[in-house]
C-alpha cells in the first residue's frame, strides 16, 4: 500500500490537481438521481462505502445527507484535506486510510 499511496500523495499535493469544489461530482449526483427516480431507493437511510474517496466531495455530500458515511481512501494527502472539508462543511464522516484492494469488514 506504501507505494501506491505515496504515488498518489504526489498528486493530491498538487493544486493544479486538486479541486477546490466541495460539492459532490457530477457522475454520483447523476446516480443518485437514477436510484432515487428509477429504484425507488433511499439512500438517506443508508451506510455508504466510499472506496477511494479522495478529497472527500462525495463523502462529505453524503453525510450531509443524514447518512452514515465511510471514506477509504490510500492517500493521507487527501485524507487530511477531506477530514479538514467535513470539519469546515460541519459534517461527520469516518474517513480511514486504507486500500480497496485489501481486505475490508
Amino acid at each position: 500500500m506504501a507505494h501506491q499511496g505515496n504515488t498518489w500523495d504526489r498528486e493530491y499535493k498538487n493544486p493544479k490537481l486538486v479541486t477546490g469544489k466541495n460539492g459532490p461530482q457530477a457522475d454520483t449526483l447523476r446516480f443518485l438521481k437514477f436510484l432515487k427516480k428509477e429504484q425507488k431507493f433511499k439512500v438517506e437511510e443508508k451506510t455508504v462505502l466510499d472506496l477511494g474517496c479522495g478529497t472527500g466531495r462525495n463523502s462529505n455530500y453524503l453525510a450531509d445527507l443524514y447518512n452514515k458515511v465511510i471514506g477509504i481512501e490510500i492517500s493521507r494527502t487527501a485524507l487530511d484535506i477531506a477530514k479538514t472539508r467535513a470539519h469546515n462543511l460541519g459534517v461527520s464522516v469516518d474517513y480511514r486510510l486504507g486500500d480497496i484492494g485489501e481486505k475490508y469488514d
